[in-house]
């Protein structure tokens, strides 16, 4: 759609469940995760130009996936046995994925310059994730920070555009908002001021002025079942 709304269109129309889409800098791909009716769930890539679609990956759980800038590569987060590890393929196919951590680490998010890869990383086990910068090819961190306990993990990581913090959301008495992580270590500080709801996806706009953000509540009820 477009950013006024209008003009909705959808994409896909195959079986399972398509979700997590992320385009390409340039506006010609999308890669989304695509989840069978066998429960594997694996990438696949789209054309936006024509709706031509190729898979590209078979780990069985794949999902996450980010687009380098310059739009050769797909990184993204596999769970193997439970354990989660950040890997890269690339985008036309053509090669075998490369694991970029044998750390337990979730929702990368490559920089605006293409260098650095930012996760929820954990060195051990039983530790507790910080927020973590990567090299894009790999290794140990470069930058690791911690974060509040209240991080609501499942929103993600975002760059600021001119790539100098990290963004993501907080979930404090029940209320999100975004805060900002700064590359040069200094304390995290709070952006958004909302006073209800929760902020379940957000983005920022290319030219760093915007937010859009995907808000709201979640509801359950209590079945009785009779057998």
């Amino acid at each position: 759609m477009n950013a006024d709304g209008s003009e909705q269109k959808q994409l896909t129309t195959s079986p399972g469940a398509n979700f997590e889409p992320t385009v390409s800098d340039d506006g010609r791909t999308v890669v989304y995760v695509s989840k069978a009716a066998d429960a594997a769930q694996n990438l696949w890539r789209m054309n936006l130009a024509n709706g031509d679609r190729a898979q590209l990956t078979n780990g069985g759980y794949d999902l996450r996936p980010d687009i380098s800038p310059d739009g050769r590569w797909v990184v993204y987060m596999s769970v193997i046995k439970d354990s989660p590890s950040l890997w890269k393929t690339p985008i036309d196919g053509g090669g075998a994925a490369i694991q970029l951590s044998d750390k337990i680490a979730a929702v990368p998010r490559v920089s605006p310059d293409g260098r650095f890869i930012a996760c929820f990383y954990r060195a051990q086990v039983e530790a507790y994730s910080k927020l973590a910068v990567l090299p894009f090819d790999g290794g140990e961190p470069v930058k690791v920070f911690d974060r509040p306990t209240t991080t609501f993990v499942e929103a993600g990581i975002r760059w600021t555009p001119d790539g100098r913090a990290l963004s993501f959301i907080d979930n404090r008495d029940g209320v999100s908002n975004v805060w900002l992580q700064p590359l040069d270590g200094s304390p995290p500080k709070q952006l958004t001021n909302f006073t209800s709801e929760t902020i379940f996806r957000f983005a920022w706009s290319p030219d760093g002025k915007m937010i859009v953000a995907e808000r709201g509540t979640e509801t359950g009820d209590i079945v009785l079942i009779n057998k």
